[in-house]
């Protein structure tokens, strides 16, 4: 006995439905004016019809064309969620920026219209950091970002989505928008340092440390350096994230040499170059002798 296919797709539904009325492709195609190759990347689920060509599908086959679109918007989002999830991967894991573009050029117009507010706030955010890491355009990077939060955001809200933190957190990179936003990000580092985790991933908030110590170092604010450093090292250490341990143990140590307690500060800072000699990206080393240099720190 034959076994009968699951319909999940759009491709599958209108295989079925022509299957059913005893069409073959090449009938389909002649009889609605469209090309042979047309229904049969339709048919593969590797190409999404428009709203005209579906109509037309739905016209022969018999079926309403509200039950087509719903497959339409079924299989659209299940391949953006594998898109999603790839770009997900490479952030965590490489963090190849080209990678990014080539994946969120398979996300079309009609299958970004038909995402949830959230999803496009997604693509936004992605998209940002490829005007920002590709195209070396900072501006059109933080314009983008501030449209993505617009989205969702409330300046008096007290609960805070995980993505409105990494957004907020990137836009702490431009000077056209840290004034703006740095309360927000202090706002909710505080959130979350009271106990507030269900929303936020802990990498997220580790990065909102690390943008927030820079702006403290930037401005030689060593109090609120020593206090995100410090009390934050169990965090990275929870997390197992080795670089961001470096960094805070660096910041801690910079902020006690800078605050007067320079034997503490050395050993601080002398733990972070030892720990940065066995990090595999050798430009964390690089960098720390630098910034050893630039802050005139005696070893």
């Amino acid at each position: 006995m034959k076994a009968v296919q699951q319909i999940t797709t759009l491709g599958v539904a209108i295989k079925e439905l022509r299957k059913a009325r005893k069409l073959s492709q090449e009938r389909l195609a002649e009889e609605i004016n469209i090309h042979l190759n047309t229904i049969k990347r339709i048919e593969n689920n590797s190409s999404i019809p428009g709203a005209d060509t579906l109509f037309k599908i739905a016209e022969r086959l018999g079926v309403p064309v509200d039950y087509l679109y719903a497959y339409t918007k079924s299989s659209q989002y299940e391949s953006f969620v594998r898109i999603k999830q790839l770009i997900e991967y490479e952030n965590v894991n490489n963090f190849n920026v080209l990678a990014f573009r080539q994946y969120l050029e398979m996300i079309t117009e009609p299958m970004y219209q038909t995402l949830l507010i959230a999803d496009k706030q997604w693509c936004l955010y992605y998209q940002s950091i490829c005007l920002d890491f590709v195209d070396h355009e900072p501006e059109k990077a933080s314009k983008l970002l501030e449209e993505a939060l617009s989205f969702t955001f409330n300046p008096q809200a007290t609960i805070f989505s995980n993505l409105e933190a990494r957004i907020i957190t990137r836009l702490l990179r431009y000077k056209q928008t840290r004034d703006e936003y740095l309360p927000f990000a202090q706002k909710i580092y505080e959130w979350y340092r009271q106990g507030n985790t269900t929303f936020i991933q802990i990498e997220t908030f580790l990065k909102l440390c690390n943008a927030l110590i820079i702006i403290y170092v930037e401005s030689e604010d060593w109090n609120n350096v020593y206090q995100i450093a410090f009390h934050n090292e169990k965090t990275a250490i929870i997390k197992d994230s080795c670089m961001f341990l470096i960094n805070f143990w660096f910041a801690h140590g910079l902020a006690l040499y800078k605050l007067g307690n320079l034997v503490s500060g050395k050993e601080k800072i002398t733990s972070a170059l030892q720990l940065a000699k066995c990090y595999p990206n050798k430009l964390f080393y690089v960098e720390l002798e630098k910034d050893i240099e630039r802050y005139e720190i005696i070893l």
